[in-house]
């Protein structure tokens, strides 16, 4: 039979938090990858980096809960810092 929590597996955020927690939850990731797509060209490392932890995120979802978190704070705190200008 199914699970008892049922659409909300995917979504532990609405799940444990209601639909208030659910929509910060998202609204946090979507920045997130916002910003990351943005500054693409400049730091290809954010993009990938997130690609890779989503990726161990889905194989160990109990192992590795805080580096996610860790990762969009740099990610976010990164934007607000700008590279000096190169000496040409």
């Amino acid at each position: 039979m199914g699970r008892a929590d049922g659409p909300f597996k995917l979504a532990p955020g609405l799940r444990e938090s209601g639909v208030v927690g659910g929509g910060l939850f998202l609204a946090f990731f979507v920045s997130v990858w916002r910003t990351a797509w943005r500054k693409r060209r400049e730091r290809p490392a954010h993009l990938y980096a997130l690609l890779g932890v989503r990726r161990g995120h889905e194989l160990f979802i109990h192992t590795y809960l805080l580096y996610p978190y860790l990762l969009c704070g740099l990610i976010l705190a990164s934007d607000s810092v700008e590279e000096p200008a190169r000496a040409a």
